[in-house]
C-alpha cells in the first residue's frame, strides 16, 4: 500500500465475529481486508449467490492488486466494478432489479477510493464532525443486475485521525440517522465504543442480529497506532 497514511480496518459481520483482515463469507454476504493493499469490501446478493458474492470480491481485489500501480485509483476502481459486472451477466442470472450489492475502500496515498453498487452508506469523520459520502447508487444498479448502469468511485481526502464507515442502507436507516451520527462525532477515537453503541441501539429496536459494519482508522505512518485489540501497530 503506498501511502503516508496508516489504515486500520475491523469489520463487525451480522454474527458478531470481528474481522481485521481475511475473508469472512456466510449466507448473508462477504467481507474482505487486505490491509496491505489498503482495500475493505463488503458485498451481498439474493440468497443461493455466495459464491457470486465472493467471486466479486475476488474480482475486485485481484484487480487492485494487478492495477492499482500502474494507474489511477479511481480509474481502477470503475474498471474492476465493470469487470465483475460482465462476468456476473455472463455467469449468474438474477431475478429483476436484483444482482450484488457491493462497497469497496480504497485508500490509496492520501485520499479514499469509494466504489458503491446497491444501497451502502459510507460516513467521514474528520475534525470531530460526520459527514455522509456521496455513495450510495441508484437503485436497482447492482453488479450483474439487467439494466445497471455505470460505478463512478468517489474519492475523498483523508488525514490522520479520521475515521469511515460503510454499512448498508437498510442497517443505516434502522439505526436512524442522527444517533450514527452524533456517536460517530462523540466516540471517533474509539471505534469498539461506537460500534457498541450501534449493536444497542439496534438491539433496542428489536433487531435480533448484529449490523454489518466496516470502521477504518486512519493514523500517521510514522507513527506507533494503538490497535483496537490492544495491541501496537508499528508504523
Amino acid at each position: 500500500m503506498n501511502t503516508p497514511l496508516k489504515i486500520s480496518f475491523q469489520a463487525q459481520t451480522e454474527t458478531g465475529q470481528l474481522l481485521t483482515h481475511g475473508v469472512f463469507e456466510s449466507e448473508h454476504g462477504v467481507c474482505a481486508i487486505d490491509p496491505e493493499l489498503g482495500l475493505a469490501v463488503l458485498a451481498r446478493g439474493p440468497a443461493q449467490t455466495s459464491a457470486s458474492t465472493l467471486k466479486s470480491t475476488e474480482i475486485l481485489q485481484d484487480d487492485m492488486q494487478t492495477n492499482l500501480p500502474l494507474s489511477d485509483a479511481a480509474e481502477c476502481m470503475a474498471e474492476s466494478l465493470a469487470n465483475i459486472h460482465e462476468y456476473l451477466l455472463n455467469t449468474s442470472e438474477f431475478e429483476a432489479g436484483k444482482g450484488i450489492a457491493l462497497i469497496a475502500l480504497q485508500v490509496h496515498l492520501d485520499s479514499l477510493h469509494i466504489g458503491s453498487a446497491g444501497p451502502f452508506e459510507c460516513l467521514h469523520v474528520h475534525a470531530g464532525h460526520c459527514t455522509q459520502l456521496p455513495c450510495n447508487s441508484s437503485p436497482g444498479n447492482y453488479l450483474g443486475g439487467q439494466g445497471a448502469g455505470q460505478w463512478t468511485p468517489t474519492q475523498r481526502q483523508l488525514s490522520s485521525g479520521d475515521m469511515l464507515l460503510a454499512i448498508g442502507s437498510d442497517d443505516f436507516a434502522a439505526i436512524g440517522d442522527d444517533f450514527m451520527h452524533l456517536t460517530l462525532e462523540r466516540f471517533c477515537d474509539n471505534p469498539e465504543v461506537a460500534l457498541r453503541q450501534i449493536n444497542t441501539r439496534l438491539s433496542r429496536r428489536g433487531h435480533q442480529r448484529k449490523p454489518t459494519v466496516l470502521f477504518a482508522s486512519i493514523g500517521n505512518a510514522r507513527k506507533q497506532n494503538r490497535s483496537w485489540l490492544g495491541g501496537w501497530i508499528a508504523g
